[in-house]
């Protein structure tokens, strides 16, 4: 399998997928949900030649907005959904379950599971008020974190999370790649998701034939130092306020 994050301060990698039998071509972005504002921007530009976008994200009914908006602040990061941007007048593809399939998925969760979903957001503000909450996020940057993550053990709400929805996008995805009219186009399509996800659509798309390309790194904490263990975990003032969108 190959690598979609690396370093002790992850990095994430643009990966491009070809098919030896036709043109089109599909780029795999993972990416962090919070980062820094220059790893959002150096996507942005970089996503700028695409067209058409598959894009992971879903909703659950009575639960809008973001989730990790005010634990981002606390430290000083931006998140995906503030600062990346899109070409104006792409065509944008939900590759994700939609909001009914996630509702009914997230009602049958035991409560307690619920409720952990329900109140992530404030949850994770309190948790970053305090210097250890923010060091905690700092060190969830990280590929040993992601890594561990992966291999943690299985729970309801990690098997909707991860399990379920990566099925339902694998779903979607092989359609689109084996789509004979998107085929016959070969305009460039961009898959937007977190970077869990990607070994399953990887594996999805190696199994419709497609091969890896080339391979481009993005550091998801670029322009921003790590506060040392000795400080509040806040990045510096100047940090902050270049990371504002």
């Amino acid at each position: 399998m190959i690598e979609f994050v690396r370093g002790s301060l992850a990095a994430v990698g643009r990966t491009v997928m070809r098919h030896p039998d036709h043109d089109l071509r599909i780029t795999l972005y993972p990416v962090f949900h919070v980062g820094s504002a220059a790893f959002y921007d150096a996507l942005s530009e970089d996503l700028r030649r695409f067209r058409i976008f598959l894009l992971e994200g879903v909703r659950w009914k009575g639960l809008r907005g973001p989730l990790y908006d005010l634990a981002a602040r606390n430290v000083g990061l931006v998140t995906q959904s503030a600062r990346l941007r899109l070409p104006e007048g792409a065509e944008r593809l939900s590759l994700d379950m939609s909001e009914v399939e996630f509702t009914r998925e997230a009602s049958a969760l035991p409560l307690h599971w619920r409720l952990v979903l329900r109140f992530l957001r404030p949850v994770l503000w309190a948790i970053t008020l305090t210097a250890s909450g923010r060091h905690a996020l700092w060190d969830a940057i990280s590929k040993e974190k992601y890594a561990r993550k992966r291999q943690a053990a299985d729970t309801p709400l990690s098997q909707l999370i991860k399990g379920k929805r990566d099925r339902a996008m694998c779903d979607v995805l092989r359609a689109v790649a084996q789509d004979p009219a998107r085929i016959d186009a070969a305009q460039p399509i961009a898959i937007v998701a977190g970077a869990a996800h990607m070994p399953a659509l990887y594996l999805t798309l190696r199994s419709c034939g497609y091969e890896k390309g080339t391979v481009r790194w993005f550091e998801v904490l670029d322009g921003v130092t790590v506060p040392s263990r000795s400080t509040n975990g806040r990045a510096r003032t100047e940090e902050v306020e270049d990371a504002a969108p």
